[in-house]
């Protein structure tokens, strides 16, 4: 398409998603009707999915929509009976022009990002702020001529989904609400310590069935050993020590999953395909969220990734590859990161048998920390922020 059409062809497009978000701020609100999302709509996992199936299971004054722009996503949800539909559908876009709230994990994409411009926003999160990102600096501009100047920009609806909206966040303690409130400006009144919903999944008996969690079963039944890897970066230089790597935790009857933040190359992926003791956890859009395989994980290895926060819930231990310090964090790493660091690959195994010998080394490090970041330990955050949202809602 040539350049002059196709920047019609936006026009017009950014024309009806500004007349649909304007449109939202006039449509009466349906009580009782929340509209969920995540992951800008592409997975179904992490804190709005089980916030989600929370709604459902106990809630039916509740009517809870999935939205989606995965049909991989669409299609599991129709199987399983759940109300689902395209984020982009006529349905969807009308049923979140009338919703009461939605809950989201990242921001506006996760659902419809003009339709629900006008919402009160219920974000979840995606797990705790760790490393330092720049926030909230669009909150510290306010008075007439600066919200008249963001009204006036084209298209409109694009600035509500980072910027200006009713939004209530949740946070796990009172640490992360006060990062909350300095570094995202979110106002103190619009934050609840209630815990986060992936974590009330540490404490299920009932797991997820998948071939992942018959790996680990039948690793413990041997009586080996089982970690999650979590890297924040692309995990080159793992990936190339990963054959040395992988004899030495044979020899230790050691296996380590990974899971991956960032998608390595096709080539780095096949070079960890046949490995007998490092397995990658699949990156599959609704059965790949790790929270269900922790309960069965001996440790938790990481550099920056801030989910061995929630992992501190079990007790396990966990382990560091800080090869990357000069990163900026929300807090002081030496601080909130409890358990050895390692500072080169070859000192991995040896470290993680070192580990699986004495879990208990670090006990009291990871105690307080676990105190600072979570303020409840138990399977009722779901309820917490169930009950937080309605109180939240009468309010707006």
């Amino acid at each position: 398409m040539s350049g002059p059409a196709q920047k019609l062809r936006m026009f017009l497009y950014n024309l009806k998603c500004d007349a649909v978000f304007l449109l939202g701020h006039i449509v009466p609100r349906e009580k009782g009707l929340w509209v969920f999302g995540s992951w800008f709509g592409l997975k179904y996992w992490g804190n709005s999915r089980f916030f989600y199936e929370y709604v459902r299971r106990n809630h039916p004054e509740i009517r809870a929509v999935w939205l989606t722009r995965n049909p991989l996503v669409l299609h599991y949800l129709l199987e399983h009976g759940y109300e689902v539909y395209d984020a982009h559908s006529f349905k969807a876009v009308m049923l979140t022009l009338r919703a009461e709230c939605c809950c989201i994990s990242h921001n506006l994409y996760d659902i419809n990002e003009y339709a629900g411009g006008a919402l009160p926003v219920i974000q979840l999160r995606r797990g705790t702020p760790f490393l330092y990102v720049e926030a909230g600096e669009h909150r510290l501009k306010k008075g007439f001529f600066h919200t008249f100047r963001k009204w006036m920009r084209f298209p409109l609806y694009k600035e509500c989904i980072n910027h200006w909206r009713r939004e209530f966040v949740i946070a796990s303690s009172e640490k992360v609400k006060s990062i909350y409130e300095q570094y995202f400006r979110v106002p103190s009144a619009n934050i609840a310590v209630t815990g986060y919903p992936r974590t009330d999944m540490l404490y299920h008996h009932n797991r997820l069935a998948s071939s992942v969690q018959e790996k680990l079963d039948l690793i413990h039944a041997e009586n080996g050993y089982a970690g999650i890897y979590v890297p924040h970066d692309d995990c080159e230089s793992f990936i190339n020590r990963a054959d040395s790597i992988n004899a030495e935790l044979k020899k230790a009857r050691i296996t380590l999953f990974l899971k991956f933040y960032v998608r390595p190359s096709t080539e780095n992926l096949n070079k960890l395909k046949f490995l007998s003791n490092i397995a990658i956890i699949p990156d599959d859009c609704v059965n790949d969220d790790v929270f269900p395989l922790l309960p069965s994980m001996d440790f938790f290895l990481t550099d920056y990734a801030s989910m061995f926060l929630d992992f501190l819930l079990l007790g396990k231990p966990v382990l560091f590859t800080p090869f990357e310090k000069s990163l900026s964090f929300f807090y002081e790493y030496d601080d909130v990161a409890p358990g050895k660091k390692i500072a080169a690959w070859q000192d991995l195994v040896p470290t993680l048998k070192a580990v699986v010998s004495n879990p208990q080394e670090y006990e009291a490090q990871r105690e307080r920390v676990c105190a600072e970041f979570h303020a409840f330990r138990d399977s009722q955050s779901c309820k917490r922020v169930f009950d937080s949202v309605i109180a939240y809602l009468k309010e707006v």
